[in-house]
Order: structure tokens, then C-alpha cells, then sequence
């Protein structure tokens, strides 16, 4: 099993974007994480609000299976 990041930037959304930690709906404006990678030769994408992304980059290491969608629902 290959994983390989491609992009992890912080970007001012510019049109409403689900947070893939919370599954929150955020509006355009606010900051959020942008991800994509390569899993298993698969692309992915998802964008994180800034509470999900502060929370698991503080909790890595209870997430080494991955994190699915909703899983930081707050």
C-alpha cells in the first residue's frame, strides 16, 4: 500500500466546500486545509475546516487506519 501527498496548502475557500472531518458545509471566505494524494494508485481530494484539521494534526496518531468522512463530527 503506496500513499503519496501531492498538495497540502491552506486556501481561501471561493465556493461552499464539505469539510471532510465534520461533513460541515463551509461557506466561501473562511480559510481551509486542501489535500490530494495518491492511495493505493487512486487520487483523492478533500478539504478540511480549520477546527477539523487543528484537531487531527494534534490526534495523528489516533487515526493510523485514515480518517473517513464525518469521523471529527463535533
Amino acid at each position: 500500500m503506496s500513499s503519496y501527498i501531492l498538495k497540502n496548502i491552506t486556501v481561501t475557500i471561493r465556493k461552499p466546500h464539505l469539510c471532510w472531518g465534520c461533513g460541515i458545509t463551509v461557506v466561501p471566505g473562511f480559510k481551509m486545509q486542501y489535500s490530494a494524494n495518491i492511495n493505493d494508485g487512486e487520487f483523492q481530494a478533500c478539504y478540511w475546516c480549520e477546527i477539523c484539521d487543528a484537531y487531527f494534526s494534534k490526534h495523528r496518531n489516533n487515526f493510523e487506519d485514515g480518517v473517513y468522512f464525518g469521523d471529527l463530527a463535533y
